[in-house]
């Protein structure tokens, strides 16, 4: 796939989503900031939710943000691949685009989608707490850690799920759980030790906690969470690309 087919797949993706509704691609904006919102409310106001050692009425929200809205690109990039062939199938059946870049197209919205969250969240920090300074250059390494993690699961699911619908539905479920696995709306430090060593194991968990570190003690994150969640991620999308290699044609007669 050239980097203009890119763009353009991606740029389509981002309206058909949304296509007939009033205010088009702005809900794959609105959906997870109304997200952080309710969760912010409920935890912070409500709950009276802090963060340990801060006395910011702020620093909780920011906390929940800087973990939801990589969650939130993660997950979406992995369950939208889930049934990413079915939904392209017009396009696949007429032999115009290699299967393992479809992927891709997904990761390249979602990506896009969380800069302009992140982007909102920056001026919302900025008018409170303030900014991370320098350790917000770590953003970019930890996302592409993270995607390449989520495109290797993506094409995985999108590649079984054509022979197995419900994968689609199980998905969904699993990560349902490993959201409550992952520590976005409490503290690691909360968590029982019998319970600690699932949600440190969880990948997910290596990658919110590193931008925990960048938004919410304005520190550089540890390098070494990083490394092992880009060589996690490599090596899920190699198992992927050769699985698909071995089924790309079963694939495609599906299809």
């Amino acid at each position: 796939m050239t980097p203009a087919l890119l763009v353009h797949l991606t740029r389509r993706d981002l309206t058909d989503r949304f296509s007939g509704s009033a205010l088009g691609g702005l809900w794959a904006f609105i959906q997870p900031l109304v997200m952080v919102f309710i969760f912010t409310v409920i935890f912070s106001q409500i709950m009276s939710a802090r963060i340990p050692g801060s006395g910011s009425p702020f620093a909780y929200g920011m906390y929940l943000m800087s973990g939801m809205l990589p969650w939130v690109a993660f997950s979406n990039t992995c369950l939208r691949c889930s049934n990413l062939f079915s939904e392209r199938k017009a396009m696949i059946q007429q032999g115009r685009i290699a299967l393992a870049s479809l992927p891709l197209v997904v990761v390249a919205s979602e990506c896009f989608t969380f800069f302009v969250t992140t982007t909102i969240m920056l001026v919302i920090m900025a008018s409170t707490d303030g900014l991370p300074g320098w350790p917000l250059v770590a953003v970019i390494p930890v996302l592409i850690a993270q995607q390449i993690l989520a495109y290797g699961l993506g094409l995985l699911l999108a590649t079984f799920t054509v022979f197995l619908a419900d994968l689609r539905e199980i998905a969904s479920i699993f990560f349902q759980l490993l959201f409550w696995f992952t520590p976005i709306v409490y503290f690691t430090s909360v968590v029982p030790a019998a319970v600690q060593p699932l949600v440190m194991a969880n990948p997910a968990s290596i990658f919110v906690e590193s931008y925990h570190a960048i938004y919410v003690t304005h520190t550089w994150p540890d390098l070494m969470p990083v490394l092992i969640t880009a060589g996690l991620g490599v090596a899920v999308t190699a198992f992927a690309l050769w699985v698909l290699r071995r089924l790309e044609r079963d694939v495609r007669d599906f299809l």
